[in-house]
């Protein structure tokens, strides 16, 4: 037994000496190529680190790797690697012990073997790590031939050895051959690139100022550069060369981005050039070093690209404040990894705030966000933003406590502080930590520095405690004293230890137009005083829907209305909106109540009220008087609220205001949709055909199908005609519908949905027509070809067109997708949902 302790001891003590620590890597070159056919990349790492500890081995990552060679300052030398993707699985034998500070350089020859497939469950885009390969393929020869990386946080491992920390910072080159006429696009500048005899062009891309591990990036295919400046920096854009226009278009915004955080955050971009990809399904985007992946998705024609900027601004925008915050400002640690995530969330979304306006801001962005948080909350997703209690880096940055909440909490922080101290300490902690990882901690201090006050308090029960508060408010006029007396009381119940009890701070609220700060203590009941002339009209608590919270506020119909009507807070209308319509599709609601309601809709409808407001009142009016999908019946205030819509608003409103009309299916109405189908923006166009179908128009058929003829982007304008074509019913779009089922030349999005993929709306045509055969026989051979070819996103895409035909014939496809994906476990979770699906269907 002592000799057994002894052992033990003198192992640990040796281990300690040989210490298989994190090394402090310097520089990363990697000289690469690539092989389409079998998806992988093979050469060399030449990793240049210090060892931070006396010690005669290197730990690194490697995720599924097949090392061939290492070699230490030139020398070969051994090593154990199991193959595997273990954090420090591949163990480096030094040639002696080194010094903390002594400098080596380590050269690997190595080649990948890890595949990042499509996910089946999200074959419209999906991130996974390491290299997605992608080529023409017999279902889409359009398909680009392609390749591109996702690093962040641990997926880089699997594409070339390395330390995936992530406060690990260092400089980074890469050399890759690639076949003509590709190119390659990386981190920092290109230094050169050189023809091959080969038919292959080498690129050597550089970057001399240091970054995390996770924005090494690497993208491959067929580009064209679009090129701007912000002062002397050049913003690169790099778009298909079918594409160079729409390019152009699409990133018209990219130089103000930039503008407004190098101001904003009191720092100048640090690169000397900025590189953005456009590449294929990629749900989102993905920053490394001066260079961001987008998905190329973001890419429309002006018109498209106008109708969505609120979109696509937050993706641009996002990707490029996190060059600030994730790349020159790194995360300390994983558990610090949500305050650069969630300040570059939070960035982008105060970018749409400066160009698109506060009401969008709080309508859109913050709403969603709130909404993402609390339906994550119900579902019984919970946890404290900052913790040490998670299985991996991926899953803990993945959700959306590292940003959507992140971003609130961020949203509350600026409310505390007041926009200037908060801006401040932005500035602060983006000026100190420049190429230094911060910490919360860190972030929490500069905060309490500007504020003057302290503020754990803030952090500990947003960002180290779960939960938010759960308000019960009362309120009561003493007509003799003019009194209004509010009372607050927290009601919400810990369901884990780590819920906060009760939340403090101060909140806004607004009473008949005047805005006063009340400060919430962390009570079961705080109650507050305010002398008023008489009892108010409106009385709304927080202000600006700052605070992350549910509320139980019981008001009269009158104040609901009131609210609605003459809030100066946005979100308070919105939150009046939805009462109102719970109210009026409640069956003890009076007739003459129901007809206050919609004529206070119909009222902000028409008016001058922001845009999305409108649009969503437009869209529950629409709700409660077609609820029971019957043609519905409208009366004259109504039809005329519709056309004074149609008649000059912007092209949300149009679509809304059209798409209501067309639920009355009478062809009355044909000509205004005729008219419609000339409008500039393909939101107004499809609109108007869906509903010219409805309508059953005998005009309807041959305008539907000249529809095809107009000029749009990605066969926009087929798609409408189909999806008009599909409400009509007529037999005679039976050859339309299947000449455009089986093409596979036109030009596409990949979101999966008929309303952006010309092939999946045909489908539903030729459903809705009872006429599938040939279509299934179409799509059975491709089904047949892809599985043949092992391509995961065609296999997958067939089985979708399969599913929209409905042709009984179709349960032929499920035991060659489970013989095919027997061993995958995610592969054989779509099969399962999709064959349930299929066999329910009526």
């Amino acid at each position: 037994m002592i000799k057994s302790v002894i052992t033990l001891a003198t192992l640990f003590l040796t281990s300690m000496a040989s210490a298989q620590t994190t090394p402090d890597i310097k520089h990363i070159a990697l000289d690469l190529s690539f092989d389409w056919a079998t998806k992988t990349a093979s050469g060399t790492a030449n990793i240049t680190l210090k060892p931070g500890v006396a010690t005669d081995v290197i730990a690194l990552d490697a995720g599924m790797l097949t090392i061939q060679s290492v070699t230490v300052n030139g020398k070969a030398t051994a090593f154990t690697y199991d193959g595997g993707d273990n954090n420090d699985g591949l163990k480096i034998d030094l040639d002696r012990k080194y010094r903390p500070d002594e400098n080596l350089t380590i050269a690997i020859a190595y080649h990948t073997n890890y595949i990042n497939d499509t996910d089946p469950n999200n074959i419209w885009g999906s991130n996974g790590k390491g290299l997605r390969f992608f080529s023409p393929s017999d279902t889409d020869p359009g398909r680009h031939q392609q390749l591109w990386s996702f690093g962040d946080p641990e997926g880089n491992k699997y594409w070339f050895p390395c330390n995936e920390a992530p406060n690990d910072l260092y400089t980074s080159e890469i050399k890759a051959t690639v076949p003509n006429p590709l190119m390659v696009i990386s981190n920092g500048s290109l230094v050169g690139a050189t023809q091959n005899k080969d038919n292959t062009t080498t690129f050597h891309w550089k970057t001399d100022t240091p970054h995390t591990l996770s924005r090494t990036l690497i993208v491959a295919g067929q580009y064209v550069v679009n090129s701007q400046f912000y002062q002397d920096i050049q913003l690169d854009s790099y778009g298909y060369p079918n594409e160079v226009q729409a390019t152009e278009d699409s990133t018209v915004r990219l130089a103000d981005m930039m503008r407004f955080f190098s101001e904003k955050t009191g720092v100048k971009y640090p690169y000397n050039q900025y590189s953005q990809v456009f590449v294929q399904e990629l749900p989102g985007f993905l920053t490394g070093a001066a260079t961001s992946v987008i998905t190329e998705n973001m890419v429309d024609d002006y018109g498209t690209h106008a109708d969505y900027f609120y979109l696509w601004d937050l993706t641009e925008a996002e990707a490029l404040a996190r060059q600030w915050f994730g790349n020159t400002i790194p995360a300390a640690s994983w558990r610090d990894g949500w305050l650069t995530q969630s300040l570059a969330h939070y960035l982008s979304g105060l970018y749409d705030e400066h160009r698109n306006g506060r009401d969008e801001f709080h309508l859109y962005v913050v709403n969603f966000d709130q909404n993402t948080y609390l339906n994550d909350w119900k579902s019984d997703v919970r946890r404290a933003i900052v913790t040490d209690e998670f299985t991996d880096a991926t899953t803990l940055l993945g959700d959306n406590y590292a940003t959507a909440r992140g971003a609130l909490v961020l949203h509350m922080l600026r409310h505390e502080m007041g926009d200037e101290k908060w801006w401040q300490a932005v500035s602060e902690l983006a000026k100190t930590y420049v190429w230094k990882p911060v910490a919360t901690e860190d972030f929490e201090r500069i905060c309490e520095k500007v504020a003057g006050r302290p503020m754990d308090w803030f952090f500990r029960q947003w960002l180290y405690k779960a939960g938010h508060p759960v308000f019960n408010i009362e309120k009561k006029y003493d007509r003799k004293n003019q009194i209004l007396t509010l009372t607050v009381k927290q009601t919400q119940q810990k369901s884990t230890p780590l819920d906060q009890d009760y939340f403090e701070g101060n909140i806004a609220i607004e009473i008949d137009g005047d805005i006063q700060t009340i400060r919430i203590a962390a009570t079961p009941e705080n109650t507050f005083s305010f002398p008023l002339p008489s009892v108010p009209k409106l009385v709304h608590f927080d202000y600006g829907n700052i605070w992350i919270k549910e509320v139980t506020f019981e008001k009269t119909l009158a104040e609901w209305l009131y609210q609605f009507d003459n809030s100066t807070d946005i979100m308070a209308r919105n939150e009046a909106l939805f009462e109102l319509v719970t109210i009026v599709k409640d069956p003890k609601t009076t007739d003459s109540d129901a007809t206050k309601i919609l004529k206070s809709l119909r009222g902000v409808i028409a008016g001058d009220s922001y845009w999305r407001l409108r649009f969503i009142a437009l869209q529950q009016l629409q709700g409660i008087m077609t609820g029971n999908n019957k043609p519905v019946k409208l009366d004259q205030a109504t039809l005329t609220m519709l056309q004074l819509v149609m008649g000059h608003d912007m092209p949300w409103m149009k679509t809304a205001a059209i798409t209501f009309l067309g639920q009355t299916r009478n062809p009355e109405y044909d000509e205004i949709y005729l008219a419609q189908l000339h409008d500039e923006s393909d939101r107004v166009v499809n609109a108007a055909a869906v509903a010219l179908g409805r309508s059953k128009s005998r005009k309807a058929f041959d305008a539907l199908v000249a529809l095809k003829n107009r000029p749009s982007w990605k066969s926009q304008s087929l798609i409408s005609a189909l999806n008009g074509l599909q409400q009509l019913g007529d037999a005679r779009a039976y050859e339309f519908a299947f000449d455009a089922f089986r093409d596979k030349s036109l030009p596409h999005w990949t979101l999966a949905v008929p309303t952006w993929d010309y092939r999946l709306a045909a489908a539903d045509v030729l459903q809705s027509l009872g006429k599938t055969d040939a279509a299934y026989d179409v799509v059975f051979e491709r089904f047949q070809k892809s599985i043949e070819a092992r391509n995961t996103n065609d296999i997958f895409y067939n089985t979708q067109l399969m599913m929209r035909l409905g042709n009984p014939r179709g349960a032929a496809f499920f035991p060659i997708l489970k013989a095919r994906f027997a061993n995958d476990a995610n592969a054989m979770q779509a099969i399962s949902q999709l064959e349930q699906s299929f066999n329910t269907k009526p």
